[in-house]
């Protein structure tokens, strides 16, 4: 158990460093470089979350005892866990298209859309698996009838990531038809 806190505490320092890391490259303000960088370290930034949701599986596994509800967090981080895996399959097309410089496509907005969407249903999940939650204890503890909404801070990260790259998505729409009405007018 202590193997994996340190595990996780390790994670979340690489994960600090890197966040740090790519602020100084997204200041260096070159368009090309930046894309390179983040398509070459997409695979370690999927692989960072992958891994912190398969370490607090491990965590909720080896302390199913503790409490009879902690199956409600397994299955809530494997759902996460498939969800992440579509944003990165939609991550990775969207970078391959702006490896090739295509920047001004439908398909760029799609995939932005479509990883806010993504985003926004990751919150979804976290709501509803603390409604259930909620739900369990209150049925558990008849004596006792208090209900509580059993969920953390990801709700807002979740939503305010999927609300802005819902945002950027049409803002890229826009700019997608006057790129196109420039195209003509040329």
């Amino acid at each position: 158990m202590t193997f994996l806190i340190l595990l996780l505490l390790a994670l979340i320092v690489g994960i600090v460093i890197f966040v740090l890391y790519t602020l100084k490259m997204v200041n260096k303000y070159d368009f090309s470089q930046i894309i390179r960088f983040f398509k070459r370290y997409l695979y370690v930034i999927f692989t960072g979350l992958f891994l912190f949701n398969f370490i607090i599986i491990l965590i909720a596994i080896i302390n199913i005892h503790i409490s009879e509800f902690i199956f409600i967090e397994v299955i809530k981080r494997i759902i996460e866990i498939i969800y992440f895996i579509i944003i990165f399959k939609f991550a990775k097309k969207l970078l391959e298209n702006l490896t090739e410089e295509k920047i001004f496509i439908d398909e760029n907005y799609v995939l932005t859309k479509d990883i806010g969407s993504h985003f926004i249903y990751l919150a979804v999940v976290e709501i509803v698996a603390g409604l259930v939650l909620g739900i369990f204890r209150v049925l558990a503890n008849l004596e006792f009838f208090e209900f509580r909404l059993v969920t953390n801070t990801f709700v807002i990260l979740y939503l305010v990531i999927g609300i802005i790259l819902l945002i950027v998505a049409f803002i890229l729409k826009k700019a997608i038809e006057i790129y196109k009405e420039n195209q003509l007018t040329i």
